[in-house]
């Protein structure tokens, strides 16, 4: 039984199980009509099941059988060891309280009916609980601000083992395999550590296997618990057990900014002059604005861009960002003004934006304005008819250098471009 309670298909625990039989009369005492008796027997358990009889009782029909017993009432007594006491109970079917020993008598005409000492054993069950932790960067999840803590949210799955290399599950006191079993974060927290009851005591490793967050990386370490009997041992960190700790890593961006004429030149006026960016990365579903360099996060939902700023000729480094794709954006670009220079943005030479994936290596989101020189001029051509620009096909022009035929400049309107077309910026 396990708690009192019978559990179908439960194996009888393997060892030697050692059982005395000593005669007595109706007081208790020694029986001294006859000399006393004094049997043992040794019951061997193997694979769950009556394997050996040896002592003074043999093997039948998988019960130990004493024959040549004088007629009388027989104490028979089942002698636990101190270790088999750790995780068993000795008792007597039927028995009320529970007791360790019974009474049979034993007459001249039994015949068939042979008076039976039944034991029942009920095993002492302990359970184990496991919970964990999630680092993002080196601080506790649980410790940080909104929305940081939310990265560790998530489903995480734990296999409990019987052996310390995590290649055999583990079962419970039943016989059945235990199955794997999960621990909930919310929040930051655990909101629903894992549980497995009905443990037999002795020695359990633990194991992460699987996780709902991709971004959390497993924890792989095998943590030993020691379950004893009517206990809950807990892989918490306590002692003679474990804690196991994710990680969400953290890595940096950084962000460059260029300005160059249209001839490939790069401008550097005195002072360089700041450019206003937007940053933002999607993880698990939900959209963060970056507020700065420290990688602070804020939900974008509802929320106005925050906006850092970047120097043209440097760059801006961010650091402690979850790993990601970050989208980086000029908040308004070519609002600068460089003395001598307009800002152009033609056939994408300018780059107000750009992606880049943060992980273990740095990530790297180069932007770039182009601007033209005062001097030099920027064509524009449509196609008309009746006075009005026409969209309905696409059209092709080209300019040639009257001085130089073979510097030409070719455009095709299109009806993106609404029958209008601007070329490069042309010396």
């Amino acid at each position: 039984t396990v708690n009192g309670t019978s559990i179908p298909n439960t194996k009888l625990v393997d060892g030697e199980y050692c059982f005395t039989i000593t005669s007595k009369d109706t007081t208790g005492e020694g029986d001294h009509s006859v000399p006393v008796t004094t049997k043992n027997v040794t019951i061997t358990i193997t694979n769950g099941s009556v394997a050996l009889v040896t002592g003074d009782g043999v093997l039948q029909d998988g019960t130990a059988v004493i024959s040549n017993l004088p007629t009388g009432k027989y104490n028979v007594t089942e002698e636990l060891t101190t270790e088999q006491e750790k995780f068993i109970t000795g008792t007597v079917s039927g028995s009320s309280p529970v007791a360790s020993s019974t009474e049979i008598e034993v007459t001249k005409n039994e015949g068939t009916q042979i008076p039976t000492a039944s034991f029942v054993n009920d095993l002492k069950v302990g359970s184990l609980k496991i919970t964990k932790e999630v680092k993002i960067g080196t601080a506790e999840a649980s410790n940080l601000a909104e929305p940081m803590k939310l990265l560790a949210d998530g489903t995480y799955t734990f296999q409990v083992y019987s052996n310390d290399k995590a290649t055999t599950r583990a079962t419970k006191a039943d016989g059945t395999v235990i199955e794997p079993v999960t621990v909930e974060i919310s929040g930051g927290t655990v909101v629903a550590p894992a549980e497995v009851t009905d443990l037999l005591p002795g020695d359990y490793y633990v194991k992460e296997t699987a996780g709902s967050n991709s971004a959390v990386t497993l924890d792989e370490t095998i943590y030993p618990v020691t379950v004893e009997a009517g206990k809950t041992g807990t892989a918490v960190g306590d002692t003679a057990t474990a804690k196991a700790v994710n990680t969400l890593p953290l890595g940096s961006l950084k962000v460059t900014k260029t300005i160059r004429s249209t001839t490939g030149e790069t401008i550097a006026p005195n002072p360089m002059p700041s450019y206003p960016v937007t940053i933002m990365v999607t993880l698990n579903g939900t959209d963060y604005y970056v507020q700065d360099v420290d990688g602070t996060l804020v939900k974008a939902d509802g929320q106005a861009a925050p906006s850092l700023t970047v120097t043209a000729g440097s760059y801006l480094t961010i650091s402690s960002l979850p790993y990601g794709t970050y989208s980086v954006t000029e908040t308004d670009p070519g609002t600068v003004e460089i003395e001598g220079y307009s800002y152009i943005d033609v056939d994408g030479t300018s780059h107000s934006s750009a992606n880049t994936e943060v992980c273990s290596i740095t990530g790297t989101a180069g932007l770039v304005n182009v601007y033209v020189k005062d001097t030099e001029w920027i064509p524009q051509v449509c196609k008309q008819l009746n006075g009005s620009n026409y969209t309905g096909t696409a059209f092709s022009f080209t300019i040639t250098d009257r001085t130089d035929a073979t510097s030409t400049y070719t455009q095709t309107i299109n009806t993106a471009t609404n029958g209008t077309v601007s070329f490069a910026a042309i010396p």
